[in-house]
């Protein structure tokens, strides 16, 4: 199995992973370079190593085949509207009750 497909088999665990240092949110923009840095810390924690082809080459793999889904849309060659709604959004906390 490629990065490309590791990464589609696990794309929502790698968006939430990634979603832990950028700000990666419904119709939030994402860039490229990002999503490449993300690729490369989310191979190393899973003690998979690669080098900057493989990641580059994933990057671009993940990103085709989001846009052919429906879950990017290309703003320019290096920047990317997220229209995936799989990424887990904290639940809100529900106000109690205090002064009745």
């Amino acid at each position: 199995m490629n990065l490309t497909e590791m990464l589609l088999k696990e794309k929502e665990t790698f968006f939430n992973f990634m979603k832990e240092k950028y700000p990666v949110h419904y119709k939030s923009n994402l860039f490229l370079r990002d999503v490449e840095y993300a690729i490369l810390i989310y191979f190393e924690k899973k003690k998979i190593k690669v080098n900057y082809t493989q990641v580059t080459e994933a990057a671009r793999g993940l990103i085709e085949a989001m846009l052919a889904k429906g879950e990017l849309k290309k703003i320019n060659k290096n920047a990317f509207l997220f229209l995936g709604d799989f990424i887990k959004e904290k639940e809100p906390v529900e106000e109690s009750a205090e002064n009745e």
